[in-house]
């Protein structure tokens, strides 16, 4: 069931996205990192960047795919990014949000986990944007920490 509910969230994700093309600025892309410390997990995944047309935040839902051995691992955050410092085609960025992380070892049951994530980067636009984040997530009461790189178009 909360396997179905993850898809349903990233369908309408990718749907609103459409519908506010005309609004809003919207842009997406993929992004690839590595968990820090434990493990040193990769994943991939893909991003949706709303910007605000009046506010310097950006709304960044995403989802991630993690390779672990013997189990299934994808990771969605709803994420806020506030842009504090730009100059020229340069940005620095902060933010957090929600994350949402669905566990399948092979031979047991699965869990899904919620948390919170701490994120600062940096952005770079030539065309395509680029971005780096170091980026910390808690679920319950355990800190993960992970680069992230990634492009938006």
């Amino acid at each position: 069931m909360k396997k179905w509910m993850m898809i349903a969230a990233l369908i309408t994700a990718f749907t609103f996205s459409q519908n506010a093309n005309a609004q809003l600025p919207v842009k997406m892309g993929p992004r690839a990192g590595v968990n820090i410390g434990d493990g040193g997990d990769y994943f991939v995944g893909g991003h949706i960047e709303v910007s605000l047309p009046v506010l310097p935040l950006t709304f960044v839902p995403n989802a991630e795919y993690v390779f672990v051995d013997n189990a299934t691992s994808i990771n969605t955050g709803a994420d806020v990014q506030y842009t504090f410092i730009g100059v020229g085609v340069a940005k620095l960025v902060a933010g957090g949000g929600y994350t949402l992380n669905y566990n399948k070892p092979k031979g047991s049951d699965s869990a899904t986990d919620s948390g919170f994530n701490l994120q600062f980067g940096a952005k770079a636009s030539l065309g395509v944007s680029a971005f780096g984040l170091i980026r910390a997530t808690n679920i319950g009461g355990n800190w993960t920490k992970a680069m992230v790189l990634g492009v938006t178009f």
